[in-house]
């Protein structure tokens, strides 16, 4: 099989004119490595007007221009601006361009030159190529350039030139042109490119020589694929080496808009530039390469989505110029180990059936060959390699043409190589990418509970999704980690049908279903919000705990934890998670049931007003969590976050996290962190946001079965309705997220997310601020009772808050002052902030009595707490007539959506109003935006639940 059919290998041209033929292939490209529009190479330089100083010639000299000549700039070139400023601001004796081809090192030092001589320093430039091996024809050359940068009577004669190609120089001559440039106190800017042609000894000493005999304020300025062949370690370790690397040339966003602002019939929006800079990673030549594919194109967007290195024109480039230059042994060794996401040499000499990988490696790194060095977590001494995902994509493309049948078992021979050194995740991928179900199973049943203990439970799912089910039912493991994968992602039926195949095999072995499993449907009815039956399922196993591995009891430990804090049973609660924390085999280390430890223990620290306790704890858990865990942890830290009022970093961790806390915790969890945010953005004024993270939490729970979600989020709009003076919106609102059906299965149970929010607090809040603090009164001393029994601290400063206001507005000052002046202490004393500013309802006014009356309360916490409220009230108050629910549907709004809910078409719609169906379309859309739904039945629903449909 020839591997390399379509990969032409090029000869080298044996005449002058074929010399810059090769490079200025790639000039063609535009921003690549050479000139494009270069002039013509067959030009040359004759007497002294160009080169200067050839007396000595016995004929004319004839040398190519376009060698000493930078490459022109194409019109809609992108000025590398943050470059040059970087090069000209902290300029080194030696700047070295160093990239693999089409990156723009040419361009980029082409617009140097420029600069350069606009700055009114001498510059010149010389670019190399093979035949620049010939000490005399190189020297020739670097006379000529040097005679730009020098007055021609401070340089030493010219090199002879008999004839084309025939050249006379010798080391002596080199010497003395070095010894000119050096002793010249002169400044300049000298730009040598494609170094990498040159490997002659000679050639290579005259190279050196200049580099190490730079005076100040002389630059040499060298652009190579590769620089092995010469020594810089001591100009770098001296600080006089500036290197420009790949990494530098990638195009950056704005870039890459200049860039495509400057094609011609190329019209993209940002997001398709961005995903244009994106799959090219910033690569030069693959951004002009796209350019050109899409010009003239509709389906932009779609064309990028789909974009890789097997493009025609893309896969044209490559094969012409980089693996065009190579041996085919080379070429086939690429090939074969594209398959690779990262390589090594014993890896590679294993898939390879060879011995040498990791010279060739070392090979193809010093060429530059789309081939970069990395560091790889799983064995940081091991020296790997990546390549460029679109090199990569090509010679995927390559070996697909090539020699289909070989693409399995090197993948089959990857995944056995990772696994023989328990690299699992990697062996994993390569077996599914081999379609080997069995293989990928075997390796996953002998590792994968190990990466739910770490809660990498979207890895999990994905890989165990990947396995007919037929197989994947025969491996235990598989089923126990995807029972515990399946009820983290919220898939409770396929965690049922796991724990049925649990069940299954242990009868098939004739033993009693195994404790696990009893733990694991307990855990299975808390994500379903049954805990009620989940505390039915811990008491069976209760007194078997102690027998259970480390990890099973940890979750265990923690389940009837959860029950222990919702009764008010806290000493017990700390002493099963101490009992948690360790297994009959030692410490747990399931890192998701771990992360679950602490943070019910900083929950206790919390209930009972120590807030900065527990964040202690919090941050501890998310320090050393992982995967799934990380999302836990920052939702209870998120919390302590906000109530110290660090709004800003409770926001910044909620953005970052709360997709995994949506897809991958518990709905305690999962409320709390929704909660927060939109608390948190509605202090900062946005609405926008607070709509829609209350809207997603009610999804949540439509989504999953489970109703509490969408009860918390109308308990919320009825709270943040009355801070906008909307009573009648708030009073819908609680009666909906009061629905005794929603709550009746968590009777007697304080539940984490409701500490502070539930609905006889909101019930007691409500008539509060509608002025019934008859009501008020009575319903708050019982809950405060029932908080002080129970030692629940942080509710019962929320209570007494509440409780406080209600005496004060209902004539019993004395009291209400003194029950403020309490919970204020307490409050201070255990640096407690939003459980007061975030209740402000008739504090203005007892906030100032206080201040004037009490000492024991710093009157800056004072001045915090009364200014926190009155921009709560004050800047949410103007937004009443906008808020969706309290700007009602007009009168025609209201006719047409009871046309709607008639089944009428649009266009019926519009016959019976007298409209037209646009104007229907946006009524609709209004309504849409009033009601905070998507679509009609939605809006149906909604209306109904609010009463706007009689």
């Amino acid at each position: 099989m020839d591997a390399t059919h379509r990969i032409p290998i090029r000869g080298q041209d044996d005449d002058e004119n074929g010399a810059r033929r090769c490079s200025g292939e790639q000039s063609r490209l535009g921003g690549g490595d050479t000139p494009n529009n270069m002039t013509n190479p067959e030009a040359r330089v004759t007497g002294h007007g160009a080169s200067g100083g050839l007396s000595r010639a016995e004929s004319a000299p004839r040398l190519i221009i376009g060698k000493i000549t930078p490459p022109a700039q194409t019109p809609d070139a992108v000025v590398r601006a943050r470059l040059i400023q970087e090069v000209f601001d902290h300029a080194r004796g030696v700047v070295l361009v160093l990239a693999p081809a089409g990156f723009g090192k040419s361009m980029l030092m082409a617009q140097l030159h420029e600069h350069a001589l606009t700055s009114g320093a001498p510059a010149a430039w010389l670019t190399l190529d093979q035949r620049d091996n010939d000490l005399s024809r190189f020297l020739a050359y670097f006379h000529a350039v040097a005679s730009r940068l020098l007055p021609v009577q401070l340089l030493p004669s010219a090199v002879p030139i008999s004839g084309p190609g025939q050249y006379f120089g010798r080391q002596a001559d080199a010497t003395a042109l070095i010894d000119a440039l050096a002793s010249s106190s002169r400044p300049y800017w000298l730009f040598i490119d494609d170094i990498e042609h040159v490997d002659a000894p000679e050639v290579l000493h005259v190279l050196q020589e200049l580099i190490d005999n730079l005076q100040e304020g002389q630059h040499l300025v060298l652009g190579s694929r590769s620089i092995h062949q010469l020594s810089l370690r001591a100009l770098e370790l001296g600080g006089r080496l500036m290197r420009i690397g790949s990494s530098h040339l990638r195009f950056d966003v704005a870039e890459t808009e200049d860039f495509v602002g400057r094609q011609e019939g190329l019209h993209l929006s940002p997001t398709d530039s961005k995903l244009m800079l994106d799959r090219t990673h910033g690569w030069a030549a693959g951004l002009r390469l796209v350019a050109l594919s899409l010009t003239g194109r509709s389906d932009c967007t779609e064309w990028l989505a789909t974009l890789s290195g097997s493009s025609a024109s893309i896969a044209e480039y490559l094969a012409e110029n980089v693996l065009g230059r190579l041996p085919e042994h080379a070429c086939r060794f690429l090939l074969y180990s594209s398959v690779l996401e990262q390589l090594n040499g014993e890896l590679c000499d294993s898939l390879l059936d060879r011995s040498d990988s990791q010279d060739l490696l070392r090979q193809f790194e010093r060429s530059n060959l789309f081939l970069s060095r990395i560091t790889p977590a799983i064995d940081p001494n091991l020296l790997s390699y990546r390549f460029h995902s679109l090199f990569r994509d090509f010679l995927l493309q390559e070996l697909q043409q090539a020699d289909p049948t070989a693409i399995p078992e090197l993948n089959r021979r990857a995944a056995r190589w990772h696994a023989s050194r328990q690299r699992f995740m990697p062996a994993i991928d390569y077996a599914l990418q081999a379609n080997d179900s069995v293989l990928a199973a075997e390796i996953m049943d002998s590792c994968i509970m190990g990466f739910i203990e770490v809660a990498q439970m979207e890895t999990v799912a994905r890989w165990i999704d990947a396995i007919p089910p037929d197989i994947a039912k025969n491996y235990l493991h598989l089923q126990r980690a995807r029972a515990y994968a399946m009820i983290a992602l919220h898939r409770y039926e396929e965690a049922e049908d796991a724990l049925n195949h649990c069940r299954i095999a242990a009868a098939k072995c004739g033993e009693p279903v195994p404790p696990e499993v009893t733990i694991q449907l307990a855990l299975l009815h808390e994500f379903a919000d049954r805990h009620d039956l989940s505390e039915k399922e811990i008491a069976h196993i209760a007194d078997q705990l102690d027998a259970h591995d480390a990890s099973s009891k940890g979750i265990a430990c923690n389940i009837s934890a959860y029950h222990d804090i919702a009764h008010s049973r806290f000493d017990a609660a700390r002493e099963v998670l101490s009992r948690a924390k360790f297994g009959g085999d030692g410490a747990n280390t399931n890192i998701w049931s771990a992360t679950y430890t602490s943070c019910f223990e900083g929950v206790i620290e919390l209930l009972q007003g120590n807030v900065r306790e527990a964040m202690t704890r919090f941050d501890a858990a998310k320090m050393r969590a992982k995967g799934a865990a990380v999302g836990v942890a920052s939702s209870f830290l998120a919390q302590a976050l906000y109530e110290t009022d660090d709004r800003l970093s409770a926001s910044s961790l909620l953005n970052e996290y709360l997709r995994l806390i949506r897809d991958t915790a518990d709905l305690d969890t999962i409320i709390m962190a929704y909660r927060v945010a939109s608390r948190a953005a509605f202090v900062d004024g946005d609405d926008p946001r607070v709509q829609s993270l209350l809207s997603e939490l009610g999804d949540i729970g439509d989504s999953r079965g489970v109703r509490r979600p969408k009860a918390c989020a109308w308990l919320e709009k009825s709270r943040l309705s009355l801070l906008r003076g909307d009573c009648e919106s708030a009073r819908r609102y609680l009666e909906l997220g009061s629905n005794p059906r929603i709550w009746q299965a968590h009777s007697g149970l304080h539940l984490l997310a409701n500490e502070l929010e539930d609905p006889a607090t909101a019930a007691a809040r409500f008539q509060l601020v509608s002025g019934n603090t008859g009501q008020a009164v009575p319903m708050l001393k019982r809950l405060l009772e029932e908080a002080n029994t129970t030692g629940r601290l942080w509710r019962r400063t929320h209570l007494q808050n509440l409780l406080g206001q209600a005496l004060v507005a209902s004539g019993d000052i004395r009291s209400g002052l003194s029950l403020l002046e309490s919970v204020l202490c307490f409050a201070y004393r255990n640096q407690l902030q939003r459980v007061i500013s975030d209740e402000p309802w008739l504090l203005h006014e007892p906030l100032e009595e206080l201040k004037r009356r009490v000492r024991i309360i710093p009157a800056d916490y004072l001045d915090r707490q009364k200014e926190a409220g009155d921009r709560l009230l004050r800047d949410n108050a103007s937004m009443a007539a906008t808020n969706v629910i309290c700007s009602p549907l007009t009168t025609r709004e209201s006719g047409l959506l009871r046309l709607v809910v008639d089944g009428r078409s649009n266009k019926e719609i519009a016959r019976l109003l007298d409209i037209s169906e646009n104007t229907v379309e946006t009524h609709l859309r209004r309504i849409n935006q009033k009601l905070d739904t998507h679509n009609r039945t939605q809006a149906i629903a909604r209306a109904r639940e609010l009463g706007l449909l009689r």
